[in-house]
């Protein structure tokens, strides 16, 4: 049977989350379809928020081989059973070809220091319009599955999922640009309060970028705090 997340570790994120200016406690949730069951979602971006930002996550013939990575926070006594990974992503062009996703979940991630991979693959992406734009870009859920699942037991652990255009004969994949949605109201949140603030790393081969806190890049800790993400599976 499932056992119900800590109410004390839940109060002490909530007093963290307000700290950093996001509220979880909103109401009634509406994550992502996709999310289901929904061990954890971030919240969506707010598009009118001054703060809202687009984060580089892509793998593209114009920008290749960037990472944003987001984090969450197994509660002590708890373990996640982790089924599939899902991103908010911002696209220039609209066109994921082939519409495939990579993806990874990484454990003890730092400034400089990647920690140790405890799992990646690639598969068949699930590409969903969330019917919201910003900066004049269209939003998309881009949702893959963990295959065979991963149990990750209680501590904090980083995932990232990338979507593609790599595809040479496609002209757009020359142009095309993917940036991961923050989220700063924690809109829709399922136990948002799990991600750690200020905690989101850029890792780009490509852009010479190793592991880099987004708060240390230029954003400031509005923009900086929270991602919008997903994880699909269940609580044990």
């Amino acid at each position: 049977m499932t056992k119900p997340i800590l109410v004390p570790l839940l109060i002490a994120m909530v007093a963290s989350a307000a700290a950093g200016q996001i509220d979880f406690r909103g109401g009634p949730p509406m994550p992502p379809p996709i999310c289901n069951p929904c061990l954890f979602y971030g919240g969506d971006i707010t598009p009118d928020d001054p703060n809202a930002d687009a984060l580089a996550d892509e793998n593209t013939l114009l920008i290749g081989e960037t990472e944003t990575l987001g984090a969450v926070q197994v509660p002590h006594g708890h373990q996640a059973i982790v089924r599939g990974l899902l991103f908010n992503v911002l696209a220039t062009l609209n066109d994921f070809n082939p519409k495939t996703a990579t993806w990874e979940i990484r454990t003890g991630v730092s400034s400089g220091n990647g920690g140790t991979q405890l799992g990646q693959g690639s598969g068949e992406a699930n590409i969903t319009p969330t019917g919201r734009q910003a900066f004049g870009l269209n939003e998309y859920t881009i949702a893959v599955a963990v295959n065979p699942p991963l149990t990750l037991n209680a501590g904090t652990y980083w995932f990232n999922v990338t979507p593609q255009c790599t595809d040479s004969g496609d002209e757009n994949c020359n142009k095309e640009d993917f940036y991961a949605s923050n989220t700063t109201h924690g809109t829709n949140n399922i136990r948002g309060e799990l991600q750690p603030l200020h905690r989101m790393f850029l890792e780009s081969p490509y852009l010479a970028f190793p592991y880099e806190n987004w708060c240390a890049d230029g954003l400031n800790t509005y923009q900086c705090a929270a991602l919008s993400f997903g994880v699909i599976g269940t609580w044990r």
